[in-house]
């Protein structure tokens, strides 16, 4: 059973042979309260010893070691024993330690400190340089050579040109692979001949101008157009001298187009335009249909020279029938139109078996297009006039 002391065990400077301190694991320690300032365990968990300083426990460590602070204002001592080594790492951007200084103005270390010497240099050097208010010859030269030759990616040559409207001489911009050329303002080009290396050339302006001087005139438009080249020339041009466009082509119109003039239509693939009144040609095809309202055409040119029938028959030598079956009562009298135009006319009737008979009576009319005819025996007759 354990003895309890309720007072202070004071042993007058006496040993306290075999003492063992209180054994406990971090824990343990841990649980302890109240702790009070100056007690003391040995930690199982850890192997060492530990002191409660009234905040938190403590360590006390001995022997070899890494101090990861130091307090106080005084110098670092060690009293006792062999004297430690003390080291301290070197510093980086995110770690406090140890910083060497330096006198270099061209160092990149980041654990080199400047010295006041290296401040001064710096300021000196910095001082001499140019200010906001200097010009560009302070930095370099001024000619176009030579500052090119201080830009580091700069591969091109000949001379750069600055006025009051800059101008660039010469310039080779290059082959600009990959990338876009934007002109947010108006773009002249003035020279003799503008090639533009293009599969495709898209312009938003609905009317392109030829030809576009100070002064233009029909001369100085003769022979401005377009030219395709192929292995001919294919030309669409302004010709002065007809007063005319001129395509070195034909023309051929998708099915359903047609040419117009003024809006009208003249010509499509079938149709001559209803306003085409007049006309040279020589020869034509063969017409199927239409009204003849011209001069009559000529025996010799392949007509009848004639507008009637009668001078038609006439002009060609022959003569023309005209047949027509009725019925007859007996004794009737019949009027036959014949329209043949004349009063000269031969008549002859058959009955219904074909064959010829004789009518009882035929008159010619006053008219020269008909005639009577009366049958005595009642019938159906066919009555053929010819003149």
């Amino acid at each position: 059973m354990a003895t309890k002391f309720l007072a202070n065990l004071n042993l007058s400077q006496n040993e306290l042979q075999n003492a063992r301190i209180q054994n406990l694991t971090t824990t343990q320690i841990n649980a302890i309260s109240p702790a009070v300032e100056g007690q003391i365990a040995y930690d199982t968990t850890l192997d060492v010893v530990k002191y409660y300083n009234g905040t938190a426990w403590v360590t006390l460590s001995s022997g070899a070691g890494t101090v990861t602070s130091v307090t106080g204002s005084g110098a670092i001592a060690s009293s006792g024993g062999t004297t430690p080594n003390i080291t301290i790492a070197d510093a980086t951007t995110s770690v406090k330690g140890a910083v060497t200084l330096s006198d270099s103005t061209s160092t990149t270390s980041s654990i080199l400190a400047a010295t006041p010497t290296a401040v001064k240099a710096a300021y000196d050097l910095a001082a001499g340089k140019a200010s906001s208010a200097d010009k560009l010859s302070v930095f370099a030269a001024t000619t176009s050579a030579e500052l090119a030759g201080v830009i580091s990616d700069e591969t091109g040559t000949g001379a750069l040109v600055f006025a009051n409207t800059p101008t660039l001489v010469t310039p080779n911009i290059g082959a600009a692979t990959g990338t876009s050329l934007v002109l947010s303002g108006n773009l002249t080009v003035n020279g003799t001949t503008t090639t533009v290396n293009s599969t495709t050339v898209t312009v938003d302006d609905k009317n392109l101008e030829l030809g576009s001087v100070a002064s233009p005139t029909d001369a100085g438009a003769d022979g401005g157009g377009i030219t395709l080249k192929g292995t001919t020339d294919k030309t669409f041009n302004w010709v002065d001298a007809t007063d005319a466009w001129t395509s070195s082509e034909d023309l051929n119109l998708l099915t359903g187009k047609v040419y117009e003039i003024n809006g009208t239509s003249v010509l499509s693939a079938t149709t001559l335009g209803s306003g085409v009144t007049g006309s040279s040609l020589t020869s034509v095809g063969t017409i199927v249909t239409g009204v003849w309202n011209g001069t009559d055409v000529a025996v010799t040119d392949g007509g009848t020279g004639a507008s009637s029938a009668a001078g038609a028959k006439t002009n060609l030598g022959f003569m023309t029938r005209y047949a027509v079956t009725a019925t007859w009562t007996a004794g009737e009298n019949k009027t036959i139109t014949h329209g043949l135009g004349t009063k000269d006319v031969i008549v002859n009737v058959y009955d219904s078996t074909d064959a010829m008979v004789i009518a009882d009576v035929v008159t010619p009319n006053a008219a020269t297009n008909t005639i009577t005819v009366m049958c005595s025996v009642a019938g159906d007759y066919r009555v053929v006039v010819i003149g």
